[in-house]
């Protein structure tokens, strides 16, 4: 089934964004470009935005492999640009409304109806959570000191540390100068070789059930630190909008979201709608391409 928005409103001419579709038939989400500049104060240019990020979009990933997830198989459509009068803003304001209740009447939901949690992973501060309804509000911060504490790492290596035997520790300091991942055949097999030379008596070694125990409660203290992140975040949801996490991936340029799930932390992968999201976060400080 072929589904057409009402005709005059957009420009279906060109590129697509990545993994999108024209035709809006099943789709939730509904992607249109304003391409209008008239309210610049010095350089013209920004009409030329919405196709300058349809025509770059497919140089980023529409894989996500941390979700398994991929862009293309999501039903989301990019209905093209509004067409709209050059001038004043008024008549552009009164398009930009019809293009959005056109939008709307097609069944499809507009992210500015969800709740963004504007989300910036680093390496020592791992998640700092930015609120997008209210940016001057404290962030929620998740530190790599807090996820060790929480975690009891420097206890439990001390005792990994006391209960590892001296010979054990000198074998795997030795197997440190081989490569277990090369795609050298006689590298590999030289891995292979030192490796058994010390296999028996690392297996005994480890064979003590302290190990196992330390293993288990690291797990548990994980997820128990996870578990009060998570709470943090959804402590910000103050009304029936569904929390979404927008972040920027440090790997390659893009804005990315994802809906707030326990299963998802900290791991901030995502499914790629997040050009959108970026539509919503222009208005702050805290996104920017």
């Amino acid at each position: 089934m072929t589904i057409h928005p009402p005709n005059g409103l957009f420009d279906s001419d060109g590129t697509i964004f990545m993994g999108s579709r024209r035709n809006p038939a099943d789709c939730r989400v509904g992607l249109f470009g304003v391409p209008y500049d008239g309210t610049t104060s010095f350089r013209p240019g920004t009409r030329f935005g919405p196709a300058a990020i349809r025509e770059v979009s497919p140089g980023l990933e529409t894989y996500c492999p941390q979700l398994n997830l991929d862009l293309e198989d999501l039903d989301f459509a990019d209905l093209g640009a509004v067409e709209i009068p050059f001038g004043n803003p008024e008549p552009v304001l009164t398009k930009v409304k019809q293009a959005t209740e056109a939008v709307l009447g097609l069944g499809l939901r507009p992210l500015m109806e969800m709740h963004v949690v504007g989300v910036d992973p680093g390496k020592r501060e791992l998640v700092v959570g930015v609120d997008m309804d209210d940016i001057y509000k404290a962030p929620v911060r998740y530190t790599e000191k807090q996820r060790r504490r929480e975690m009891r790492k420097h206890q439990y290596q001390k005792q990994e540390e006391r209960d590892k035997w001296d010979t054990v520790n000198e074998a795997e300091k030795a197997l440190s100068g081989y490569r277990s991942r090369t795609a050298h055949i006689d590298a590999f097999c030289d891995y292979c070789r030192k490796r058994h030379e010390s296999l028996e008596e690392c297996l005994a070694c480890y064979a003590n059930l302290n190990f196992r125990r330390r293993r288990w409660k690291k797990v548990i203290k994980k997820q128990a630190s996870e578990e009060k992140l998570y709470k943090r975040l959804n402590a910000l949801k103050n009304d029936s909008r569904p929390l979404v996490l927008a972040y920027r991936r440090s790997s390659q340029l893009g804005f990315w979201c994802l809906p707030l799930q326990k299963h998802t932390l900290p791991k901030h992968a995502a499914v790629a709608l997040g050009l959108a999201v970026l539509a919503r976060s222009w208005k702050t400080k805290w996104a920017k391409i």
